[in-house]
């Protein structure tokens, strides 16, 4: 087979050519998780000409994936997904190299596996095991495609590779962890089968950007898609305690504290609202004055209830999210009076009632 002509249709490509076909070619790429976004990443990077890919997951296939874990039929259950996988789109491109890891990653094999690629794709709904990667990428310095699914919403976000001003994220930049037991996973929740393949298309499209330099990765950048609205929303991710230097100058237009928000409440409560960003499962509840819940996975959609407020005060656990995020609304409403609260209801339940 002439391999030249196989993949001429993106070699064609403006900035692309037979160099980023040939890093393509040599590229080593570890897919953790063979369900509804592990299919479409690992049949597309095939098929784009990744030459070494690794799909790790322990499980089985059941009649339940088949709606969304498209490189599965029937006759496949009961079969070991990661086995099953790699020998079908081995049929499809005999060209790649294709592994089967039948085991779970976790803390006694992760650092053996991960250390022998050059980019790790994390498809799990398994919110430990994103923290344990994510751990292990940053200690080996290895790139981390992180997504996620939840109702007609999926995240994606690039973690461990430094920006155009050398900052490096990590997923536990973005989420914390704590109270993330709660999380729901598809099972639990539900998930639109071609929702999972637009998201696993999306992490695949990221991968091919990093290998072959083209594009701008979304490097510290969470973008949130929905696909009932067909909308998409991305922002900053940064490191825990770092401040922009374009907020440095004046940082008290971007935070508050709890005193500031009570003299602030007193005097325009009618126009004064908390915007909550954290997700629904993060507790406690904030009861102290009137709060609007914009989840940062949907505050795309939400972002116009907003309009009637003059006095925003961003909330989030720990004050971080919710730094980037009054930035974000202060370039949408600069009209607008918007502040973090430094250091999140987690800095609030320290102050006296």
């Amino acid at each position: 087979m002439n391999n030249h002509h196989k993949y001429i249709r993106q070699v064609q490509l403006p900035d692309f050519g037979q160099v980023a076909q040939d890093k393509l070619h040599q590229a080593k790429v570890l897919i953790v998780g063979a369900g509804g976004l592990g299919c479409p990443v690992l049949l597309y990077l095939a098929a784009a000409g990744v030459g070494h890919i690794a799909i790790a997951d322990h499980d089985h296939v059941q009649l339940s994936n088949l709606q969304r874990q498209i490189i599965f039929g029937e006759p496949h259950i009961g079969m070991y997904k990661a086995q099953t996988a790699a020998q079908n789109v081995a049929i499809l491109h005999p060209d790649i190299h294709i592994t089967p890891i039948i085991e779970r990653i976790d803390e006694y094999n992760a650092e053996k596996h991960i250390a022998a690629y050059d980019i790790v794709i994390e498809t799990t709904d398994d919110t430990d095991t994103k923290y344990l990667l994510d751990n292990i990428c940053k200690k080996l310095k290895k790139p981390l495609i992180y997504a996620a699914i939840h109702g007609y919403e999926g995240q994606v976000a690039v973690f461990h590779i430094p920006d155009a001003n050398g900052v490096t994220a990590s997923y536990s930049d973005l989420f914390p962890p704590n109270n993330h037991k709660n999380i729901p996973t598809c099972e639990q929740g539900g998930v639109l089968g071609t929702l999972t393949g637009i998201i696993g298309c999306m992490q695949a499209t990221e991968a091919i950007k990093i290998i072959t330099g083209i594009g701008n990765p979304l490097i510290n950048k969470l973008l949130i898609y929905n696909c009932l609205q067909h909308t998409y929303y991305d922002t900053q991710i940064l490191p825990q305690h770092y401040i922009p230097t374009s907020v440095k100058t004046q940082p008290d237009q971007v935070y508050a504290d709890i005193n500031f928000m009570d003299e602030i409440f007193a005097l325009y409560s009618s126009t004064s609202i908390v915007a909550d960003i954290r997700e629904a499962h993060e507790q406690p509840a904030f009861t102290r004055y009137p709060t609007l819940s914009l989840p940062l996975s949907a505050i795309n959609t939400n972002m116009n209830k907003l309009l009637p407020y003059n006095h925003i005060f961003v909330l989030c656990a720990t004050g971080k999210r919710s730094m980037q995020n009054a930035i974000i609304m202060k370039n949408t409403f600069p009209q607008k009076n918007i502040y973090s609260i430094k250091s999140g209801i987690k800095g609030m339940m320290l102050q006296p009632a």
